[in-house]
């Protein structure tokens, strides 16, 4: 029964408005639950193994061969993982959209990244963070607002997130610019 609700000392949005630009100006910490359906990416994530790939499928969907992170990571400290998709995430998966990083700084990595396969290599990502101007942004990609009463991992995944944007341990070091973020 993790509680969904936003800390105070953050901004919870959907989508980079104005007032969450003027939170992150301000040196304020932002959280971007973007709608999966509104992430600029053609690319179809699924939950498939290494086996059943573009080169076998003639290019059909899903483009993915799975999710990478870093359990130890402080953002997943109240969601179990391993460092690899296992059934917990098959349903945020399922909700989800990845975001294409590659025209943001090569020095950043998602908290959550996805496993483009050989045939179309990306840097993809389901959560990240960033410092924006003074502020500090934390981005996720997955449907972590919907229909969370039926949805125990999405609450799970959503509290750790949450918990971690309102600690003093959120501190991302990549500098991104805001119009970078807004093409995402």
């Amino acid at each position: 029964q993790a509680a969904t609700s936003s800390p105070e000392n953050i901004l919870l949005v959907d989508r980079l408005t104005d007032e969450a630009a003027a939170h992150l100006q301000q040196g304020e910490s932002v959280v971007l639950f973007a709608r999966p359906d509104e992430v600029d990416s053609d690319v179809q994530i699924g939950f498939s193994s290494i086996f059943w790939n573009t080169a076998w499928t003639g290019g059909q969907a899903p483009h993915t061969l799975g999710v990478l992170c870093d359990p130890a990571h402080p953002a997943l400290a109240g969601f179990v993982t391993d460092s690899h998709s296992d059934w917990q995430w098959w349903e945020l998966v399922s909700r989800s959209k990845p975001m294409v990083l590659d025209g943001l700084p090569r020095k950043l990595r998602p908290v959550v990244q996805v496993v483009p396969d050989w045939f179309r290599p990306q840097r993809l990502g389901l959560v990240m963070e960033a410092r924006v101007g003074e502020g500090k942004l934390l981005v996720c990609s997955i449907d972590l607002t919907n229909d969370l009463a039926s949805r125990p991992v999405a609450r799970q995944l959503r509290h750790s997130l949450l918990d971690y944007a309102a600690s003093d341990i959120f501190r991302p070091g990549t500098p991104v610019e805001l119009a970078e973020i807004r093409k995402l």
